[in-house]
């Protein structure tokens, strides 16, 4: 098993993103190295319709998430929906620029009921 992390999986736009990102990758690879793969299992993220890039590409319901996410064309306005559960609007979406989303431990545990979880973006 290997874990990367920062710019090695996406590109992101602040440095502040890749420290935290590298952080929690860090931990993660020191649990692994503790107590071998965790018990949860993770639900993947399918990229949907206007998404180009995603990252992670799996949530696990037990751990606090930031989704960062890039979109294929440029929009005035966006709504943002993953899976049936969560929506949000963003003001100027475009693909220069990644959208970060925090997960709430609520709509975590609502997400969790799913196989699978569609990100996609609908705007104009």
């Amino acid at each position: 098993m290997s874990h990367a992390a920062g710019n090695n999986v996406v590109i992101f736009d602040l440095v502040d993103s890749v420290a935290a990102v590298g952080e929690k990758a860090g931990q993660f690879a020191a649990d692994y190295a503790r107590n071998g793969l965790p018990p949860y299992k993770p639900i993947p993220l399918v990229r949907g319709d206007n998404v180009l890039h995603l990252a992670p590409t799996a949530l696990t319901p037990e751990i606090p998430t930031t989704l960062y996410l890039r979109v294929t064309r440029p929009m005035r306005q966006a709504e943002i929906k993953i899976g049936r559960v969560l929506s949000r609007k963003q003001m100027g979406a475009r693909p220069s620029e990644m959208i970060e989303i925090k997960i709430s431990d609520d709509e975590l545990k609502e997400l969790a009921q799913s196989s699978e979880i569609l990100v996609e973006v609908t705007g104009t």
